[in-house]
């Protein structure tokens, strides 16, 4: 029988679990989701707004959990809070982690159902889910590692995308830079902010982390990558297309790709490769909050966290299938965000300062 595999993670490692939870289907939407807030070309900025409102909850959730070393979240909310309160603060994590996965991915399967409708689109969720759950039983290790392998593929096929359709960029289209003021930069945060959800899941790392004293580097680095991502994203796709196009494209990442042309017809098909980076930002963002989900329904429970890696997965797939079209899709993944801003952002906020004001835990991480 093979050695248990030790469940530790280093800084890197972190980090990568934070910028891949982060990232997911929602990059393929950003462009037109912060254009139409923002009402503006300046919707480039409102994400860098929403980034730093990312980092701020990020360096909130690490600085709590260092108080409690090798501990979760759901494990030490009791202690903060008392049984009833730290369980029902705990409880709060449930709904957000077991409907994140299908809310990320949901978006995975719409895509495909639209472009190739010979393809059921509940074939790709079946086998989407189950691969996420057969690989998140192995551990939080081996995910750490899966996270960062795919890291460079990632922002490879990302910038190399971008990099290509760049010659097609007008400067026009983005300007003039806060030609109504900064009012429609701020507006535009509200959509902005819904990208850079799952900065919570560092509420868990750090238990795991071989140095919890790093947390907070790991959370700023793994934000902070993804800030200049998102904004490259939004920036170059709103200087190619214009704002007004992009605000009615259903994945203005996609219809960038299709812009790209390179002389003798040598690649015509880059929204393929678009694709690819699809696939990969969702599995790498389901993973770990599916792992996130199971981990907390174990302690909930008192059980090991593998025994829900097969039983959430009917649940999560019937909420992945159960929208009936894009919109719906679009509506379910909004309410998610909104729903993950409130209770990983608030309740980590709550807790650092009722964990400072009465002392609890250790005071320096």
């Amino acid at each position: 029988m093979a050695a248990p595999i030790k469940e530790t993670l280093s800084t890197v490692q972190a980090a990568m679990i934070v910028l891949n939870t982060i990232i997911g289907a929602g990059v393929t939407t950003l462009p037109r989701e912060a254009g139409k807030a923002a009402g503006t070309p300046d919707a480039w900025i409102s994400v860098i707004l929403g980034g730093l409102t990312a980092l701020f909850f990020g360096y909130v959730g690490a600085r709590l959990s260092q108080r409690f070393p090798g501990r979760t979240f759901y494990q030490y909310a009791e202690q903060l809070w008392g049984r009833r309160w730290g369980n029902a603060w705990a409880s709060c994590f449930y709904p957000t982690s077991c409907s994140s996965p299908p809310g990320r991915c949901g978006p995975w399967g719409a895509g495909p159902r639209i472009s190739a409708r010979q393809y059921p689109h509940r074939s790709y969720h079946a086998g989407f889910h189950l691969g996420g759950g057969l690989f998140g039983r192995r551990g939080i290790g081996p995910i750490g590692r899966l996270c960062e392998l795919y890291f460079p593929v990632l922002v490879f096929t990302l910038l190399i995308s971008l990099a290509l359709a760049y010659t097609d960029f007008e400067i026009d289209n983005i300007r003039p830079i806060l030609g109504e003021g900064i009012a429609p930069a701020f507006a535009g945060l509200k959509s902005t902010a819904l990208s850079y959800t799952g900065i919570e899941v560092v509420l868990v790392l750090t238990a795991f982390m071989t140095d919890p004293r790093k947390a907070v580097k790991a959370v700023m680095i793994g934000t902070a990558l993804v800030i200049p991502l998102y904004t490259l994203v939004v920036f170059v796709t709103i200087g190619v297309l214009t704002l007004d196009e992009v605000t009615t494209l259903t994945w203005p990442l996609m219809s960038l790709a299709k812009e790209i042309d390179l002389p003798g017809g040598f690649f015509d098909r880059f929204e393929a490769l678009v694709s690819v980076l699809w696939v990969i930002a969702n599995y790498t963002s389901f993973v770990p909050n599916y792992y996130l989900a199971c981990e907390g329904m174990g302690t909930l429970f008192h059980k090991n966290y593998r025994l829900f890696m097969y039983g959430l997965l009917p649940l999560i797939y019937l909420i992945a299938v159960y929208p009936e079209n894009l919109n719906s899709v679009m509506k379910f993944g909004t309410g998610i965000g909104y729903y993950d801003i409130a209770v990983g952002g608030l309740i980590p906020l709550l807790s650092l300062i009722l964990a400072k004001g009465r002392g609890i835990g250790i005071a320096k991480g």
